[in-house]
């Protein structure tokens, strides 16, 4: 039974957007928000992050139970594969957790089938996109990782991450390590989302090839009814960046802040 939550913060890629945020303010925003209304769910919420994002956390008292710099260790890998902070960071876990990305927010309580399935993710999502195929054509060329098939049309969204069972992960770190070597070193293979494969897609075959127990909030993309069903947000892409939805955020932050007792 998933009892942690956990948030990942790997500073390296922010040089120009603060985890594409507009400003480390408006980020530091999202995720006091979402840890404020995690820690009414779940009993430890935990930060992995480098000296950076400690500093951040600090300046803007975000009420984390407790804060691991580490990531600092990780600045050898080239910034375009952010995700490698969020896998760091579930391979730490020793106990079930999940996994919160900073512009999730869980305004009600995760339902049971996710907390107690072997893991968690927030839906399946279709590969028939330029960001997928592109590296998936190249990958099923001239990648040497055998364990994942670059033609399956599948991957799992991982706004949230829960594992109970917890042997897949340091494969899927490895495999993510591996893809990162391949992508650095090969031709025509360009771009910022090596993620979505090494985290989204590798992570669906791995499951499925050790017969874990899926469990996902909905079978496609989160729609305004299944948002207002499950209270989940997540602020995907570049909707973080529109105005109106960063100034709702900060609101609804301070808003929540006057009701809430956590400190």
């Amino acid at each position: 039974m998933i009892k942690k939550a956990i948030y990942s913060n790997w500073s390296k890629p922010n040089d120009n957007l603060y985890a594409g945020f507009n400003s480390d303010e408006a980020f530091a925003n999202s995720l006091h928000l979402s840890v404020l209304h995690s820690k009414n769910w779940f009993e430890e919420v935990e930060l992995i992050t480098d000296t950076k994002g400690k500093k951040l956390v600090d300046k803007y008292k975000i009420p984390f139970d407790n804060v691991v710099v580490c990531l600092d260790d990780y600045n050898h890998i080239g910034n375009q594969h952010w995700a490698i902070g969020k896998i760091v960071a579930c391979c730490m876990q020793k106990s079930p957790f999940m996994h919160i990305d900073n512009d999730v927010y869980w305004f009600k309580k995760p339902p049971a089938r996710l907390l107690q399935a072997d893991c968690c993710f927030q839906n399946y999502e279709s590969t028939e996109f330029d960001w997928y195929k592109h590296q998936m054509h190249k990958a099923s060329e001239t990648c040497q990782i055998k364990e994942i098939d670059y033609t399956v049309k599948t991957a799992l969204n991982c706004g949230i991450i829960g594992f109970n069972k917890l042997d897949v992960l340091p494969e899927w770190m490895e495999l993510a390590l591996r893809y990162i070597d391949w992508f650095d070193n090969t031709d025509s293979v360009t771009g910022e989302l090596s993620s979505i494969i090494f985290e989204q897609y590798h992570i669906y075959q791995l499951l499925k090839k050790n017969n874990y127990n899926v469990s996902v909030i909905s079978d496609d993309y989160i729609t305004d009814a299944v948002a207002e069903e499950y209270g989940y947000t997540h602020l995907i892409s570049t909707v973080k960046r529109e105005e109106e939805v960063e100034q709702k955020v900060a609101t609804k932050l301070q808003r929540d802040l006057k009701k809430c007792k956590v400190t």
